[in-house]
Order: structure tokens, then sequence, then C-alpha cells
């Protein structure tokens, strides 16, 4: 027989306690919410607002920051980019070259993969369909540890010259086009006119990159000739594997000493390069990461105004329980088991609060993901998963805590006597009782108005944003992306495609203007390279200015509503007789031609000495890389300049008729001229610029959402802090009345008791925001961090809002009868 010690005893008992005192107070406090309904569900949808927030909010952080990528030992991937010594925040793309002398020379680093999003023409149906794929080297399944749902991955020389042609489906593409066959893998399919072998099929659970889910193939990417001995053209973006052992740090500095030796041993094209290094995850999602923070903070701050307003709740239904608590303290229950079950019922609330929020927040789901598809680095939908209930459950408890604490010791103190006797029953609250009180409506006004005020800074930003003038007139203006067979030469894309398209297109009834070019305004950039000015000494290697490239047709100025400040445009028959001609932005002509007109100079490029190119026109500024960034010097070239390499134009058309009629017209005339050249992405200009604010309108979106719940909550706080003591000071009132007070006096009395509320946390709330809204700067666009008209503006807003609460309460307490009043006490 064993014999336990004492302590193991007393743990025993105590566990035992536990359990008997848990078993006893969870029925007692169901009962006690029970038999006020009213209450009860009212402070359960209070604290579900504030945590169904935070679960919505927290479902996006789950998964764009804290979730770990769908890859094996993810974080060992990192994302490397060449970069600028004198530039550290600059990334650019990688070059064949100077990635094969990484491979070659790297220490930390087991694997390096290159890929580049391409498009394909999948022959063989009813007519040619664009298909998304990603050209990468051979090793990239291999590098993510991720294995093929039937057949195989690339082997390791099937990215090598003279290597057959084959390609790896999605699931997704697979099911759609194939039937979900399974004899496809094995057989031929026709990419853009080439006979390609299926190897294997990838499953829908695998993306890369993790948030390109549309992804139709996967191609093994073989560097062109001209790639790999051009050590200046740079086009590759780049992943890696470091090998165990090595840190992030490790692998940085040994890379950073491989570029040092590359830009010794090549300084015409590698002077002040170097090399950035960042986790892959880190690399997708860095430049959200304080949107998101801004967005937890603020849904943080609704749920601490929604438990300081079920902490008043409580506070005021504790009051009316102050018989029944000192019956059983008299009866002998000790105060630490009052407060025990004030906060039972305190956390029972805050569970069901949290329940309904879950599904409140799951319901938002959809909507959210829809919402944030343009804004957030999402490759699947959002969801409730085991880390955001497990948060949904420790932030109820919190809260459960938070919010009862106080009435649990207010209440566990009361004095035996006055409420034995009922003295104490219809008395106003001590002077402790309504500090408490009132310090939690000054709170929920404080957090409010920094909600209110960062929503405020946010819309002013966006509606600046909104109103920036982009350069172009976006109304009744089209864009429509064409997929050009790969197998079709520079020198007859002109003549095969794009002369018969813009002449079909421009006599269309109801089109004005129509035009092409390379790159779309707003919707892409950041294809630049360098060059300097004829008749100017050759800059250093790596000191030479950088300007973007574009190529367009002849009206798309026109089209875009892009004025020619100087010269003229292009003309169809430009560029013959080996006379290279160029047109450039008035960015570019106030930099490098500053007050002299730069019609009739010429430029060089890269490391071209032979070749001029004459300016023969200036055109407007456009903000090619959003509306947020200012123009960029850029040089545009005519599109039957060979040996450009964009390959695919866009076409812009500006109608004269409704946008939606237009759009199959369009389709139409495109097919009719060019059949074997599939038609996507056709969008109006108003749909591309919004789509560029996404991220911006996301964080409004929900701020505001944020913000108005945080004004509702607020408001109905003070509602119910100036109704109850309204309540409690009728007696007072009452013989004020019959004493000679008339109801005006009586009104603002209790008007004034709220608007002092009110002041106080106005005035906390502006001192917070003026040291929170810093975190706001990078943000704003056009407004700064202290705007005076948002901070004068809100505070009146909230200022009306809280005199609008208390006068109600102010009403009801001038239509007391004195009399009766009186007689109640």
């Amino acid at each position: 027989m064993s014999v336990q010690s004492p302590a193991a005893i007393r743990t025993k008992s105590a566990t035992s306690h536990w359990w008997f005192d848990l078993r006893r107070d969870l029925p007692l406090a169901f009962r006690g919410l029970r038999r006020t309904p009213g209450f009860s569900l009212l402070c359960i949808l209070t604290i579900a607002v504030g945590i169904g927030a935070n679960a919505a909010i927290f479902s996006v952080i789950n998964a764009v920051l804290i979730k770990p990528l769908p890859y094996g030992e993810p974080d060992r991937l990192v994302r490397i980019w060449e970069s600028l010594k004198d530039q550290r925040d600059w990334k650019g793309s990688v070059s064949v070259p100077n990635l094969e002398d990484w491979r070659a020379q790297s220490h930390s680093i087991e694997n390096f993969v290159a890929y580049n999003y391409a498009e394909r023409i999948l022959d063989g149906g009813n007519e040619p369909e664009r298909i998304l794929g990603l050209e990468a080297s051979a090793n990239i399944f291999n590098t993510l540890h991720a294995a093929p749902l039937r057949g195989r991955v690339f082997a390791a020389n099937e990215d090598q010259p003279g290597s057959n042609r084959v390609v790896v489906l999605s699931e997704r593409f697979w099911r759609r086009r194939f039937g979900g066959d399974t004899t496809i893998v094995g057989r031929s399919i026709i990419l853009s006119g080439l006979s390609h072998t299926v190897i294997g099929i990838m499953p829908e659970s695998f993306a890369f990159p993790s948030n390109y889910s549309n992804n139709d193939v996967w191609l093994p990417y073989t560097p062109r000739e001209l790639e790999k001995t051009t050590r200046g053209s740079h086009s590759l973006s780049v992943i890696a594997r470091i090998k165990p052992g090595f840190s992030l740090t490790n692998a940085t500095e040994d890379l950073k000493n491989v570029a040092a030796i590359i830009e010794k041993q090549f300084p015409a094209s590698q002077a002040n390069r170097t090399v950035a290094v960042s986790p892959l995850q880190e690399s997708m999602v860095g430049s959200i990461k304080p949107a998101l923070f801004v967005l937890l903070g603020s849904v943080a701050l609704v749920l601490l105004i929604a438990c300081a307003n079920v902490a008043n709740l409580l506070l005021a239904r504790a009051e009316s329980r102050r018989r029944d608590v000192a019956v059983r303290l008299a009866l002998g229950a000790s105060r630490s088991q009052l407060i025990r079950q004030y906060l039972t019922e305190s956390v029972i609330l805050a569970l069901s609060g949290a329940i309904v929020g879950a599904f409140g927040a799951w319901v938002s789901l959809k909507p959210l993901t829809v919402l944030s598809q343009n804004a957030l680095p999402l490759g699947k939908p959002i969801t409730l998963d085991m880390p955001v209930l497990l948060f949904l459950l420790t932030v109820s408890i919190v809260c459960g805590i938070v919010f009862g604490l106080a009435p649990a010791l207010q209440t566990s103190s009361t004095e035996l006597r006055n409420d034995l006797t009922g003295s104490g029953g219809k008395t106003t609250s001590t002077k402790a009782q309504q500090r408490v009180r009132g310090a939690l409506v000054v709170a929920q006004i404080a957090l409010s108005l920094i909600l209110l005020i960062n929503a405020g800074l946010m819309m002013r930003a966006f509606v600046t944003l909104r109103e920036t003038d982009s350069g172009i007139a976006v109304d009744r203006l089209i864009s429509i992306r064409l997929s050009i067979p790969k197998q079709l030469a520079d020198s007859v894309l002109a003549q095969q495609v794009y002369h018969p398209v813009l002449d079909e297109v421009r006599g269309t009834a109801g089109v004005r203007n129509a035009g092409m070019i390379s790159m779309l305004p707003i919707d892409n950039w950041g294809t630049n390279g360098s060059f300097w000015v004829d008749g100017k000494p050759k800059p250093d290697p790596g000191k030479q200015p950088i300007t973007e490239l574009r190529q367009l047709s002849p009206g798309y100025f026109a089209t875009m509503g892009i004025k020619i400040k100087d010269g003229r445009d292009f003309l169809e028959s430009d560029n013959g007789g080996g006379v290279h001609l160029v047109m450039i932005n008035q960015a570019m002509a106030r930099e490098h031609f500053p007050g002299v007109s730069p019609i009739g100079k010429a430029l060089r490029f890269g490391d071209d000495d032979d070749s001029r190119y004459t300016i023969i026109g200036v055109v407007g500024d456009v903000r090619s890389g959003g509306l947020e960034r200012k123009a960029t010097p850029e040089t545009y070239f005519p599109y039957t300049t060979a040996g450009m390499g964009f390959g695919n134009l866009i076409l812009v058309v500006r109608t004269t008729a409704p946008l939606d009629g237009m759009i199959t017209s369009l389709r139409k005339a495109v097919h009719k001229a060019a059949p074997n050249v599939p038609v996507y992405a056709v969008r109006s200009m108003d749909e591309i610029v919004g789509r560029s604010l996404g991220a911006r309108k996301l964080n409004l979106t929900l701020l505001s959402i944020f913000a108005s719940i945080a004004l509702i909550l607020a408001a109905s706080g003070l509602y119910g802090v100036i109704s109850y003591l309204v309540a409690q000071r009728t007696r007072e009132i009452g013989i004020r009345m019959a004493l000679g007070a008339d109801r005006a006096r009586v009104v603002r009395m209790v008007v004034m008791q709220g608007i002092r509320l009110a002041s106080v946390g106005i005035a906390v709330g502006l001192i917070g925001s003026l040291a929170l809204t810093r975190v706001l700067s990078s943000m704003l666009y056009g407004v700064g961090s202290r705007d005076p008209g948002t901070f004068a503006g809100v505070p009146l807003i909230l200022a009306t809002v809280a005199f609008l609460a208390t006068l109600v309460p102010a009403w009801r307490a001038s239509q007391v009868d004195p009399m009766h009043a009186i007689r109640s006490e």
C-alpha cells in the first residue's frame, strides 16, 4: 500500500476543491444570466463585435504573415535580387551570367532556381486558348520539396539546350481542359505551335509562387544564347535554398562576396552592383506588413472599447445585486468566492460572444477574401483554422477576466449593514463607483477618437490619391491584352498582327482612337535600361542614368489623351533606312535637357556605342508605376523596332459608345484580324486605376468599418452611463424641480455631465492620436500624419455624437414628476 506525501495530498485536495467550485459556479452563473436575457444578449452582441472583428483580421494576418509557406522547410528558402550599393532599397532582376557565377562560387546555397512568368497558346480546341505558365530551372520542384500528383517532375537535364520539350500541368488546368484524363501523362500537347510532352501533374495544393494559384503549366527554363552572354541583361527572378548549418546572414555575406568578385571582373556592366537576400515569405509580404499591423491595432482598439462597454454594463448590473451579495457574505461566503462567481459569469459572456463573433467572422471571410484579392498575396481563401480558433479562445478568456474584474472587485467589497437593511438600495452610487464608470466612458471615447482620426487620415489620403492626375484621360478607355504566338519573329509581328488588328479595330463603329504599347501605365512598370546623351562624355560604369523603356504604335498617345508637348508623334514609315527614332517624356527632358529643346538630340543605350536614337518628340508625364509614384524618365520606341524583346503589346481603344457593348465588338474585330491571337484581360482604364488602389481601398474600408463600430460603441456607452446616472438621481432631480428648477436647467445639468466626460475623452484621444498616427506616415499620400483638417473635424464629429447621446436621458430627466420621484424613495 503506497503512502502519499502531504504535498501530494494538498495538491489533490486543491484540485478537487477547484473542480467542486467550478461545478457549483457554472450553474449559478447560467441561472443568473438567464434571469436577465436582454442584458445578457446585449453583452454577448457587444463582445461579439469586438472579438469577431479581431478574428477576421487575425485570419488575414495568419494567412499572410504567420502561416508558413506550403513548401518543405520553408524557413530555408530565400529570394535573391541584384541590388545597388548606393541604393540599398533598390532590388532588380538577375542576369544569367551573374546567376551562373553565384551557382559556381557560393558556399552557402545548395539550390538556385531561376524563373520567369510566361504565357503560351494552347492549340487543339475550337480556338486557341491563352494559358498561364512559369518557366523555371529544372530543380524547382526538388528545391521546393514538391511531389507530383501523377507522373514525374523535371529531370536534372531537362532545362539544357537540345532537351526534349516537356511540360508539367496543374491539377486545376488538367481537370478543366482535359477532364481529368489520366492518359494525358506521356501524350503531347501543342503550346504556341510547339509540341510538348506532358510528364506530370502537380496537385491543386501546390502553387509557386504561393500566391500564383492560377498557374496552368510549368516549363523548363532554358536561357537563350543572347541571355547567356549578356551580363547586363537582367530579367530573371531567383529563389534559393540555404544549406543546413548556414544562416540568412551567412548566405547574404557569401553572395555579396561573390558579387564583389564579379564587379572587379566586369566593371563595365557590374560597377556599383551587389546582392540583396531576404526570406522568401518576407519578400512576398514585406510591403504590406505595416498596413496589416495597423489593421490589427485597430481591431484591438475596437475590442478594448467593447470590453469597456460590457464592463460598464456589468457595473450597473452589479449594483442592482448588492443586497443579494450582502446576504451571501452574511451567510459565510468569502470575497474570493464572490469574485470567482462574477468572473465565471463574465467569462461565459465572453465565450458566448466569441462563438457569435466567430460565426460573424466566418461569414465575413468570403467578402474579405474578394476585397483582398488585389491587395494581398493570397493563394487560397482566408479560413478560420486552428491557430485562429486558439486565438479566439485566448482572447475571449482574457476579455472575460478584463471586463469582469472591476464589477467583481467592486461588488464583493459591499457594506453589509446598509445593503442588508435596504438603505443602500436606492441611493446614488459612491464617488469611486462613478469615477470607474466615467473612466471607462472616457477610455471608450479616447480610443474611438484615435480610430476615427486614423480612418480620417486614410480617407483624406485615398481621396487625394484618387484625384491625382495620372496623365491619362481615363474616360471611355479600354485596354485589351493580346497573346502573341511565340513563333512569330519581331520582323513579321507588325505585318501579321499589329497592323491588321489596328486597322480592323479603328474601323469598328464607336471607336474614336486605337493604339498599342508594350507596358500599360498604372498597370505595370519596371522595364528599364541605362543610357547616355550623345555628345556628352559616357558616364563611368555603374553611374549611367536609367530610363523606363516602352514600345508603342502611332496613335497611342492620342488614344490615351497624352499630349505631345514638343516635336511630333511616330509615323508608320519611321525607322526605315537604318534611322533610329525615339520619343521621351517631360520628366526625362527636364532631367537631362534642362532649359533646351531635346528635339534632334540623340541617345545611346547600354554598351552600344554605335547606334544613335534621335529624339523626335516630347510627351506629357504619366504615372506609370501607380498614382503614388511620381513620373520617372521614359523613352518610347516605335513598335516596328526589332529586338526590343517585348513580344506582346497591349491594345488601347477610346470609344464613343458605352463600354459594355464595345467590348464584344472589339473582341470580334481582333479575332477577325488575327484569328490565332487569343484576347484576354479586357478592362476599362477606370478599373485598372481602381485595382492599383486595391491595398489602400482595403485598408480604408476596414479601418472605416472599425472606426464606425467604435463610434457606435462609444456613443452607446456614454448613453448608458448617463441614463444610469439619471435613474439613480431621480429623487435628487425631483427635489430640484420641486424647489423651482425648470426643465431646461435639468436638461442642461444632465447634458453637461455627458459633455464633461466626452471632453476629457476627446482630449486624451487627441494626445494618443498625435503619438500614434506617425506610424501611418508611410501609408499616407499628400496628407501629413498631423493633418489639421482631420484633427479639427473628427473631434467635432465625435463631440456632436456625444451630445446627441446625452439628449435622450436628459429629456427623460426633464420629464420626471417631482412628487412621484420623492414618494418612490
